[in-house]
């Protein structure tokens, strides 16, 4: 029995889960909306008059949660990214999975990962279809200073339908394989037939598998699984760091619960203003740019393992694949999971140079070091569950915006001329959630008075949430202070100094900057 039978057949048994800037050319704009209130960024004060929400103090939990030694099974999980001297433990929460019209149906296990010595909570939370939470927060805690860890026990969270939680394995694997390795330049309806069957086979085998579940996975619901874990922590307020879609469920839960917020740092968080084809654009471009940034950080290294003219060897090589995909030990290398794996390479600023290596591998007619970048996200890695579905079934669930696909032919042949290398796949992966069940609409957040100070980091060149659109965020969260790095890849902390910094001193001191900080790269 698969996987994600077992699991919903003890759930039931009990009873009683790549898609985010500025103004695009051609994409769509939302009229501009706050981030989370409608309501003043100052509170009242006991006088009367207006007064500054102030920055929560740090809190010692008073709950309990059964934590016991991971080292030696994270370290598996890790691989190469292991930190010998680290030790780390691992619980689980139960939360309710307050799927909508299916109230007191029943719990979901949620994994979690504790690192660092501090006596202060901070909660970790990584997009959805990025590194589970428990491995994100095992990694960053590895960049961050002895201070931060001796004040905070970092804990991430593998979300439900992410890493070691909630299975959500329901897509077909030829049906992933088809998506990510779709050939990036098709664009009319007949040339794209083939990724409408399989993106229409993917949200009927999850519809199927998942049955009433399948809403139960978004960002809404992460919200009260963080409420759910603040409560078991015995905390007052929350403090937690979020990277990309995951500082977005952060921006959810501030608005769900603005009484239970404590210190926030959002690293980079897609911008509200655009709609799904918008936002699809948006990330384009960003891609756009930080190939260009890549590549030139290549040109002017001592050694490029791309030559001299790092774009013509990209070129060439996606000219190769097109007529002739490499083998590897799973998919094969074609144009289209190239691009994918480039795309996911990119993110990861501190493994460029590894990028430049599989790259010049896949020149030398060697796939699988580049192929190795999309596995994560094609099939399950150990006890971690595929990827995909966590993109495809929250980013769906997260958006109401259908797009149909003669419109998505119309935007892969825009776009292609436009981005030329990541502009066909942006538009392509709209078809994603095409055929997905519209989400009913969630109750509408409380309007409250003010929330304290939130950190906001934008990445000028992140190819997942858009520096630009990022401080679009910030312009409408209430009481937020912008760090602007103007670096590349998706996340600064734990990559910028200078923006690490700034988020320690907030997180650890209370510190906060007056006015936008701008880091160099």
């Amino acid at each position: 029995m698969p996987r994600i039978e077992r699991t919903v057949t003890v759930l039931c048994a009990a009873l009683a889960v790549l898609l985010t800037a500025a103004c695009t050319v051609g994409g769509s704009e939302r009229p501009p909306v706050p981030l989370l209130i409608d309501g003043p960024t100052e509170a009242p004060g006991d006088d009367g008059s207006d007064a500054e929400v102030p920055v929560p103090d740090l809190e010692t939990p008073s709950g309990m949660l059964a934590w016991s030694d991971c080292t030696a099974a994270t370290a598996d999980r890790l691989g190469d990214a292991a930190d010998g001297s680290a030790e780390y433990q691992c619980a689980q929460l139960v939360a309710p999975l307050e799927a909508p019209g299916m109230p007191g149906f029943g719990s979901t296990p949620l994994n979690l990962l504790r690192v660092g010595s501090g006596p202060t909570p901070l909660v970790v939370v990584d997009d959805a279809a990025g590194l589970p939470g428990t491995l994100y927060a095992a990694r960053l805690a590895r960049s961050l200073s002895p201070e931060t860890l001796e004040t905070f026990s970092l804990i991430g969270v593998d979300r439900r339908g992410t890493g070691t939680s909630f299975d959500t394995s329901c897509v077909r694997p030829q049906d992933r394989e088809t998506v990510l390795s779709y050939d990036p330049t098709a664009a009319t309806a007949e040339e794209l037939r083939g990724l409408q069957t399989a993106t229409e086979s993917a949200a009927k085998e999850c519809t199927l598998i998942l049955d009433q579940l399948t809403r139960a996975f978004d960002g809404h619901r992460t919200a009260g699984d963080l409420e759910q874990l603040r409560g078991e922590l015995g905390l007052e307020r929350l403090n937690a760091i979020g990277r990309g879609e995951g500082a977005q469920a952060l921006t959810t839960y501030a608005a769900r619960f603005p009484e239970s917020v404590g210190r926030l740092v959002l690293d980079g968080v897609p911008d509200p203003n655009l709609d799904a084809v918008g936002l699809a654009e948006e990330q384009a471009r960003a891609a756009e740019s930080t190939l260009d940034a890549f590549l030139s950080d290549c040109a002017s290294g001592p050694e490029c393992p791309l030559g001299s003219d790092p774009r013509q060897a990209l070129d060439t090589l996606f000219a190769d694949l097109a007529v002739q995909p490499l083998p590897t030990e799973r998919a094969p290398l074609t144009h289209g999971l190239a691009t994918s794996a480039i795309l996911l390479g990119l993110a990861d600023r501190a493994g460029w140079s590894d990028l430049a290596d599989r790259v010049a591998s896949a020149i030398d007619g060697q796939g699988q070091a580049l192929a190795a970048l999309v596995e994560p996200l094609l099939t399950s890695s150990g006890v971690d569950q595929p990827r995909f579905e966590a993109m495809m079934i929250n980013g769906c669930n997260d958006t109401r915006d259908r797009i149909p696909p003669n419109r998505v032919a119309e935007l892969a042949e825009e776009w292609a001329q436009r981005h030329p290398y990541f502009g066909g796949q942006a538009a392509q992966r709209l078809m994603l959630c095409s055929s997905w069940p519209i989400p009913t609409e969630e109750p509408a957040a409380p309007e409250v008075g003010g929330l304290p100070p939130t950190m906001v980091i934008a990445t000028a060149l992140d190819p997942v949430t858009p520096g630009l659109g990022t401080a679009k965020a910030a312009e409408a969260l209430p009481g937020a202070v912008l760090v602007d790095w103007q670096g590349a890849g998706h996340g600064a902390v734990g990559t910028s100094t200078c923006a690490t910094g700034v988020a320690e001193d907030f997180l650890v001191h209370g510190e906060v900057p007056e006015d936008t900080v701008v880091c160099p790269p």
